[in-house]
């Protein structure tokens, strides 16, 4: 018997084994196949975040319309003061808030507390890691992650105790509901790439910032627009988050995958392409 036949044994000697080198061969293929498949798993894995933020997105869109109609056609405030006596009061809980603000009520509460969003997760883009426990604006939890943000100062208005005829965005101000952002995939971006009017290159800024204590580049509650003067600084816009592809919801309740530069921020607000304003279109015939 040779040495190959005594390592493999004989039919009757039960099964049959590997030599090391059939082994070796063996685990080989197995890394190749891996090193080939991971990267495809990766990518399925995020196209899924993204579509289930797609569909959060559009929970939200959806759970803001219905507050609108119930509400003389006004949009809530992107956060107001408590005891503001335009607004019913409320008991801060940080255990249960969405937003953990005491100074403020942020419009996911609203929304929850209004009963029309009830699941605090459709706030959260999945495609988050953190926990937005430094974000920018006020906007801080140690329960979510967040990442939807509220146009700002398009759609979101903030509103003080003092303001007793708040300036809220009415749905009559809206020429086309259908072609107007009122949400998006929120976050900070790099101080290079805001500079550059293609919101296709903007990148998310470093999660951390030594300066400033602050974690940028993780989910805040709102993203400016041109027609906000801290537009420049980047700190908080729309992102292409998914695929290089940004999550947006629109004021008719629907929510679309598109381009960051689908939102027309290099056009000034009265043109047809400029969807991040309310009365973008034009009157030309």
């Amino acid at each position: 018997m040779n040495e190959r036949q005594s390592l493999r044994g004989s039919a009757g000697d039960g099964p049959l084994a590997f030599t090391l080198i059939e082994l070796l061969v063996v685990i080989a293929i197995i890394a190749i196949l891996a090193a080939l498949l991971l990267p495809s798993l990766a990518k399925a894995k995020e196209k899924s975040k993204g579509i289930a933020c797609l569909n959060n997105m559009k929970q939200v869109s959806l759970a803001t319309k219905m507050y609108v109609d119930d509400n003389q056609g006004k949009l809530m405030p992107l956060w107001r003061q408590p005891g503001n006596p335009s607004f019913e009061t409320y008991v801060y809980d940080p255990a249960t808030f969405i937003v953990q603000n005491a100074g403020g009520l942020f419009w996911e509460d609203a929304l929850r507390l209004g009963g029309y969003a009830k699941n605090g997760k459709v706030f959260d883009c999945p495609s988050m890691t953190g926990l937005a426990s430094k974000s920018v604006g006020g906007s801080i939890s140690t329960n979510h992650t967040l990442g939807i943000g509220m146009s700002h100062p398009e759609y979101g208005r903030t509103v003080v105790v003092s303001d007793t005829n708040p300036n809220l965005v009415k749905e009559s101000q809206v020429q086309k509901t259908s072609d107007s952002i009122i949400y998006a995939d929120g976050g900070a971006v790099t101080v290079e790439t805001a500079a550059n009017l293609d919101a296709d290159s903007w990148l998310p800024d470093l999660p951390y910032d030594a300066a400033s204590m602050t974690v940028f580049g993780g989910g805040v509650s709102y993203f400016r627009v041109p027609s906000d003067g801290n537009f420049p600084t980047g700190d908080s816009r729309s992102l292409g988050r998914h695929a290089k592809r940004c999550n947006f919801g629109f004021f008719d309740g629907h929510a679309q995958s598109l381009k960051n530069s689908a939102a027309g921020y290099k056009f000034p607000r009265i043109n047809d392409s400029a969807l991040w304003a309310r009365d973008h279109l034009s009157m030309s015939p």
